[in-house]
């Protein structure tokens, strides 16, 4: 009965605004922290890397996930997970009690903030080739816009890799605020001196073989002919270069996690697509193939063989438009199979690092292993811990 009296204005973008401001009747937590990570798809990314630093040094912290039901990510011991979602009632009173939030993506357009709460926007993109927000605004609704404006107004600080992140926070996220320009938390593990195995355990795969990741991003119109990856024809191809065994696993964008389904999956092509962290992934793949993901540039750090296998260019060009042009970057590109085996082939480590540090120098790039400490150093001062 209940739900049938609410319903109405449970789609009513006033009456959640009128929500946040009625929770304003009970305090702010001082010890409450409500994280959201690529809205509540996953449990990752830089929020995951400041979520465990600060639980691990101060675990009397309420630390809140806000997590997508459909998604239902899994979350790490000690911390509480919410419903996200438009007609979260419980997502709206968590924030409006939580003395800090850290996000990567746009908070809707109906939330409100209070005085003496904190804003950490760490953005999922970083250094990326798509286009996005508004520089791309006449191929975006008028209500995404809205949230991105809504969502800029409300950040007390946005996290940075680089002199020309900064800039394009400042231009296409209309942002004035301030800038923390010390590297993605999710970074650091780029950093370490580790010899990890995680993802190898986790698929059942032997210590030897090396692992290809591809890690397409999403299109607008759900198109699965765009990941025509040849993978029998690569793996041949890996394994004759290198006189190894490979294993491919297929990351699929968040945007496109419903689409897994199509690719055929077999003992040598394994689906990574809910694994929940992508940065693991990354740090034990050998090789990395993608198409317009930013997921390359971070991969870069590693200076491990990257390549571009896109064979719709003209026509995602056309729809979002690149912010660099592919030939200046320090990634090989195919727009076919053919051309992907022979950039396999004529791959040359040295010119790769070399075209590398030009590419970094050229975008001022700031990651240096420790930016989840300086951003938790932020949280830490806000909260007086």
């Amino acid at each position: 009965m209940l739900k049938k009296i609410f319903k109405p204005f449970r789609r009513s973008e006033t009456f959640k605004i009128c929500l946040f401001y009625f929770f304003r009747l009970f305090p702010i937590k001082k010890n409450k922290i409500v994280f959201c990570n690529f809205s509540g798809k996953r449990c990752g990314d830089s929020p995951r890397s400041i979520s465990d630093y600060l639980q691990n040094k101060h675990p009397d912290l309420d630390i809140v996930w806000l997590c997508h039901p459909e998604y239902n990510p899994e979350l790490p011991k000690g911390t509480r997970k919410v419903a996200f979602g438009l007609y979260s009632f419980k997502m709206i009173y968590e924030l409006a009690t939580a003395k800090v939030w850290v996000d990567s993506h746009t908070k809707f357009a109906f939330t409100r903030k209070r005085k003496n709460q904190f804003y950490m926007e760490t953005w999922h993109g970083g250094i990326g080739l798509k286009k996005v927000e508004g520089d791309v605004k006449e191929s975006l609704d008028a209500a995404y816009m809205k949230r991105v404006h809504v969502n800029s107004n409300l950040i007390d600080v946005f996290l940075s890799n680089s002199q020309w992140a900064s800039e394009l926070y400042k231009r296409a996220f209309f942002y004035k605020g301030t800038l923390l320009e010390s590297g993605l938390p999710r970074n650091d593990i780029f950093f370490k001196n580790q010899n990890v195995n995680e993802i190898h355990k986790y698929y059942k795969l032997a210590p030897h073989i090396n692992i290809l990741l591809y890690a397409p991003t999403f299109r607008a119109d759900d198109s699965v002919e765009c990941y025509n990856i040849d993978t029998k024809k690569i793996l041949e191809v890996l394994e004759n270069k290198t006189s190894e065994k490979w294993v491919i696993l297929v990351r699929l964008h968040p945007m496109a996690m419903k689409l897994k389904h199509k690719i055929e999956f077999n003992s040598s092509v394994i689906d990574a697509t809910n694994y929940p962290d992508m940065q693991k992934l990354l740090l034990e793949a050998s090789a990395l193939v993608s198409d317009y993901s930013s997921c390359m540039f971070d991969y870069a750090l590693l200076k491990r063989p990257c390549f571009i296998f896109a064979n719709d260019i003209l026509a995602y060009k056309n729809d979002r438009d690149f912010y660099f042009d592919l030939k200046d970057l320090p990634f090989s590109v195919a727009e076919n199979n053919d051309e992907l085996e022979t950039n396999i082939l004529k791959f040359n480590q040295k010119q790769f690092e070399n075209d590398l540090v030009k590419f970094f120098k050229n975008v001022g790039l700031k990651e240096n292993g420790n930016a989840t400490e300086i951003a938790s150093k932020q949280i830490e001062t806000w909260m007086n811990l």
